[in-house]
């Protein structure tokens, strides 16, 4: 059936509507723009309804931008003042929510009690009868880089005690950011995993997950693969790639005065590898079917194998009742431009001195975690808006 995704951009009273005909539907022949519906009728007769979600209105009549390119049939439509502005104070309250919201998952984790913390792929236990009496925010995920702006080069021993190096927890702390939490060396006697003598990555002995790495005296164990549970078995902290990602944009955005979020992954064991993001909105409203929403979760292949099951049924009811219809709802999620880059060149070399580039080290499977999630909202879009330039576009639902 017709794929739909609609971009609500408030601010300008517009709504893009982008529809993707299967291969052997004819082409468009007309639109008829309704309050609450959208329909476009092709020339063989068969008809494609879009059902907006309660709230969701447009002014009749009002198609207008009509482009059909291969399969994407995209159009422009206009909003209703009343929901231009109802969308557009939905997204600053969304704004102040989240910047409310900051890190306080992390901050979860209980102190003074006993935890235990399992790989969040299989489940194997990897701490027990862990205590931990402090749990604390480091300044920032990248503060490592941020540190060596703090003095200048004739305060250096001053600035020395304050490195990362020289900040480590003792053994009854616990210190965090978004991607990681430091804890002490002695906890390697309570780790049940393979000992990092190949090298200072942590794995899971059962599944062979990364779920950290030695350094210096402490150990970073990684947040998107550790699941903290008390003694009663209940999940007191756990966390996805997604949510991760939420948290970065907006605890970086909240400090950009304006000026579009700029992140950089860089490959640990590859340092010289980065994935660059630029936002281009942090609240960008969709209007989509559920099942398509679930295909910016999963990717592409699970797309191909619906559709294989499902195409005869549905070419059939289309056949039967001449039309077609999609019930529309409304997610929001972070818009973004990405791009993989390899290599140093005048563009990378600039990102270090640049304050508004956010160049974060990060684990070998948080990266590609990343980058799979890119990929898989990227493939499911319409093929002329998966690329603006040279850059790919992609999505973070929330």
């Amino acid at each position: 059936m017709a794929q739909v995704l609609m971009e609500v951009l408030p601010n300008i009273h517009i709504g893009n509507i982008y529809i993707t005909l299967p291969e052997i539907s004819d082409s468009c022949r007309d639109i008829v723009v309704e309050k609450s519906e959208f329909l476009m009728q092709l020339q063989s007769g068969q008809e494609v309804c879009l059902q907006l979600p309660r709230g969701m209105c447009l002014v009749p009549d009002a198609a207008r931008s009509v482009n059909h390119e291969g399969q994407v049939v995209t159009v422009r439509v206009q909003l209703d003042e009343k929901t231009a502005l109802i969308n557009t104070l939905v997204a600053d309250l969304m704004s102040d929510s989240d910047f409310q919201s900051g890190t306080e998952g992390m901050s979860s984790i209980p102190s003074n009690i006993v935890l235990s913390a399992h790989c969040k792929l299989c489940e194997h236990q990897v701490f027990e009868c862990v205590k931990f009496q402090k749990v604390l925010p480091l300044p920032s995920v990248d503060w490592e880089q941020a540190s060596e702006d703090w003095f200048c080069h004739i305060q250096k021993e001053d600035g020395d005690k304050l490195k990362p190096a020289s900040l480590q927890p003792e053994e009854d702390e616990c210190f965090y950011t978004e991607l990681f939490f430091l804890l002490h060396c002695n906890l390697m006697d309570y780790l049940e995993h393979a000992k990092p003598n190949a090298g200072p990555e942590l794995k899971c002995v059962k599944c062979n997950l990364s779920l950290g790495v030695q350094i210096h005296e402490s150990i970073k164990m990684w947040t998107h693969n550790l699941v903290w549970k008390n003694e009663e078995g209940d999940a007191v902290y756990s966390t996805d790639v997604s949510k991760i990602m939420l948290t970065l944009f907006r605890n970086i955005d909240k400090d950009n005065f304006g000026v579009n979020c700029r992140l950089v992954l860089q490959l640990s064991s590859v340092p010289k590898r980065y994935l660059y993001m630029v936002t281009m909105n942090t609240n960008q409203k969709l209007l989509i079917s559920s099942e398509d929403l679930q295909l910016l979760h999963s990717g592409r292949n699970e797309k191909d194998n619906r559709e294989e099951n499902l195409e005869c049924a549905a070419a059939k009811r289309v056949r039967e009742s001449g039309r077609s219809e999609v019930k529309l709802q409304a997610v929001f999620g972070v818009k973004l431009l990405y791009t993989e880059k390899e290599g140093e060149d005048e563009e990378s070399g600039e990102w270090a001195d640049s304050l508004h580039v956010h160049l974060i080290p990060c684990s070998d499977s948080f990266y590609k975690e990343v980058k799979s999630l890119l990929e898989a909202t990227n493939s499911c879009l319409p093929v002329n808006i998966r690329f603006v330039e040279k850059m790919k576009v992609g999505y973070i639902i929330k």
